[in-house]
């Protein structure tokens, strides 16, 4: 099962330009990448343009969550999703 979270965090980068640790809640998270895509919807309406990089990522304890930076919006890192 998953859940939308859709909140802000502060993402720490590797030199690979990949996530490295998240901060959410106050809590860091080390991680490690286990998928990466790219979504791009919205072409047509620049005022709704999306242009997202997204990493699932699991932690140490094996929790699973998806992370993504909006390039078109420029809105900084999103925790899009936990999964149980």
């Amino acid at each position: 099962m998953s859940r939308r979270v859709q909140q802000p965090v502060t993402v720490e980068m590797r030199d690979d330009g990949t996530p490295h640790a998240f901060t959410w809640r106050g809590v860091r998270h080390p991680v490690r990448v286990i998928g990466c895509w790219k979504l791009a919807t919205r072409w047509w309406d620049a005022g709704r343009e999306v242009e997202r990089t997204y990493y699932r990522v699991e932690t140490a304890d094996h929790q699973l969550f998806e992370l993504y930076y909006d390039v078109a919006q420029g809105s900084g890192w999103v925790l899009d999703v936990i999964q149980d």
